[in-house]
Parts: structure tokens; sequence; C-alpha cells
């Protein structure tokens, strides 16, 4: 045992000392390191979390705005064929041809006049026989009709709009 006290006795006990003050300081170090790093790591998770859930709910506003336009240009695509089904109905009790030559010369209508003189035959026959109908040239003065009424229906919302801007 003396042998064991004299070997302790004979170690520098300030060597000791530092040795153990710069383990604690080094311990104590590498958990105050890693708790900085830790409180970064959650900052930014935390980050990222927020951008994604502002960018999921974003996402959700745009779809609900796409879906809301989808709904809109539907009902309006309906709303104008059954407009245009109703025109159609009204265009089928009008006659879809011109009479040429009267069905019998009873002398109430007259045939189209030949040419005079003084006019070119092809300069007088300007309309084409490209294959158009008298029922394409009226399904396409309904859908004319049609797309001036929604533009108009668009210009009055676009006035209203501006003019609430404007109070």
């Amino acid at each position: 045992m003396l042998a064991l006290i004299n070997l302790l006795t004979s170690l520098p006990w300030r060597l000791l000392g530092v040795f153990t003050v710069a383990s604690a300081l080094f311990i104590g170090g590498c958990h105050f390191g890693e708790n900085r790093i830790n409180a970064k790591w959650d900052a930014e998770k935390n980050q990222i979390a927020k951008a994604v859930s502002d960018r999921e709910q974003q996402v959700s506003e745009i779809t609900t705005t796409q879906t809301t336009i989808n709904q809109e240009i539907s009902n309006d695509i309906q709303e104008k064929a059954a407009i245009l089904a109703s025109a159609q109905h009204l265009l089928d009790r009008i006659p879809q041809r011109v009479r040429i030559k009267p069905p019998s010369d009873n002398g109430f209508l007259s045939g189209i006049s030949n040419d005079t003189a003084g006019v070119n035959a092809d300069a007088a026959d300007l309309v084409s026989d490209s294959g158009t109908t008298c029922q394409k040239l009226a399904d396409d003065a309904a859908q004319t009709t049609l797309m001036l009424v929604e533009f108009q229906k668009w210009y009055r919302g676009q006035t209203a709009e501006f003019n609430q801007g404007r109070e």
C-alpha cells in the first residue's frame, strides 16, 4: 500500500487537474455544439414543413379555382347548346333553299333573270359552289350570335369590375 501512496504522490497533480478540466471542457463543448446543431436542424425542418404546407395550400386553391372555372365553362356550353337547339328548331321552320324557277308558270313569281348584256356571266355568279349550304350559314350565324352575346356579358363584367375598383 505504501508503494501505491508513493506512486500517487509522485504524479504531478497539476497535470492531472489540467487533464480533468480539459476533458470536462471538451465533453461540455461537444454537448453544447450538438444542441446548437440540433436546434438549427429543427428550425430548418420547420421551415421546410411550412414551405410544403404553403405550397399544398396554394395547389389546393389553384385546383379549386380551376374546378370552378371548368364548371362555369361546362354550364356555359350546356346553356349555349340549349340556345342553339332552340335556335335550330326555329331555323328548321325557315326554307333552306332559294327558288330559282317557280314550280309553275302561273305568273305569281318570276324566275331569276338571265344575264344582262353588260354583265359578265362569271362575275354575276359570286356564290361559289364549294359545298357551303344554307344550313351551314345558318349554324355559323347562330354561333356568331352566341359569341357576341358572351362577349357583351364579359364586357359588362369587366366594366363593372373597373368601376368598383375606381370607387
